[in-house]
């Protein structure tokens, strides 16, 4: 209904962030990230067959760009890929010395 009407309110009101929506700001951080994934092209959930490359080109293409490419679903994938990455890098092989 806010998104509706917003041509009716004033610009003051519509910039407010304590009454805006929360999936702007929260879009507006994932921006970076998705430009960091592009210029990569090497991801963990397209290496593992769970997402399509050229359909995770495109909707990162579009998020970098403000465009609508299903948002929520794609944040949960921004999350699963950090989520792989962080945990290839703080995996390292734990040798534990077994006493007789």
């Amino acid at each position: 209904m806010r998104r509706a009407l917003s041509t009716m309110w004033p610009a003051a009101l519509r910039g407010r962030r304590s009454k805006g929506l929360f999936s702007s700001p929260y879009l507006k951080a994932f921006r970076p990230l998705a430009a960091r994934l592009l210029q990569a092209r090497r991801w963990r959930v397209v290496e593992r067959g769970w997402i399509e490359r050229a359909s995770l080109t495109s909707r990162l293409e579009r998020l970098t760009r403000g465009i609508a490419c299903q948002q929520h679903q794609l944040r949960q994938i921004l999350l699963l890929e950090y989520w792989l990455r962080n945990r290839e890098s703080y995996s390292s092989p734990i040798r534990h010395s077994v006493k007789p």
